[in-house]
């Protein structure tokens, strides 16, 4: 299965036991629905899409949203980003991958630092996050390369462009600089730029 994306139907305070969803086609009691950065636990589904919930799981706390936060639902094991049951904390220290030839980076679900180290100018890409992730990225040249990173459909599978932004925004181009660099934070299933040191995205 994968995750349904959809928004709030309406505003909940951190107390609220039920919440509305624009669309809660396939739902079902024991689903997880992640509303920004918090997690709930899908109880009654009798009157639908209104739902009730268990709230702040998965060592998230119960939070008030806004009318249209965007919400993605599906079973436990449908999300990347969550362990539930909740697993031992994350220790906070970001993993770093090294890519040494062109291709294709494996999309993180945990903040992460990506160093590219190929010793040529290489093609990279990069597919969208699942709709849960909210993970951190930063991509930086390891070597005095200018390297491409494609979020775009022309050669990539699955890319939306970086900031949602289509064809105008889909490829990041290095600078040619040891540590030129992009961060992305994954979003409502997007890549949206943080900030980036001589890369033009194009």
């Amino acid at each position: 299965m994968a995750l349904t994306g959809t928004t709030l139907n309406g505003a909940i305070t951190a107390t609220a036991k039920t919440l509305a969803l624009t669309s809660a086609t396939g739902a079902t009691v024991g689903m997880l629905i992640e509303i920004d950065s918090e997690v709930v636990l899908v109880q009654d589904i009798s009157l639908t899409p209104t739902l009730k919930v268990a709230r702040g799981q998965a060592g998230t706390l119960a939070a008030a949203h806004n009318t249209l936060a965007p919400c993605a639902y599906g079973i436990p094991s449908d999300f990347q980003q969550i362990a539930y049951p909740p697993a031992v904390a994350h220790t906070g220290v970001w993993p770093t991958i090294e890519y040494g030839a062109a291709g294709a980076i494996t999309v993180p679900f945990v903040n992460t630092y990506i160093s590219l180290k190929s010793g040529a100018s290489s093609a990279m890409t990069l597919n969208d996050p699942n709709l849960d992730n909210q993970a951190m990225v930063v991509i930086q040249a390891a070597d005095a390369k200018a390297y491409t990173l494609d979020n775009g459909s022309t050669n990539n599978t699955s890319g939306s462009g970086f900031n949602a932004g289509g064809t105008a925004s889909d490829v990041g181009t290095f600078g040619g600089a040891i540590g030129d660099n992009i961060m992305l934070r994954a979003q409502a299933g997007k890549w949206f730029v943080v900030g980036k040191v001589n890369v033009t995205l194009a």
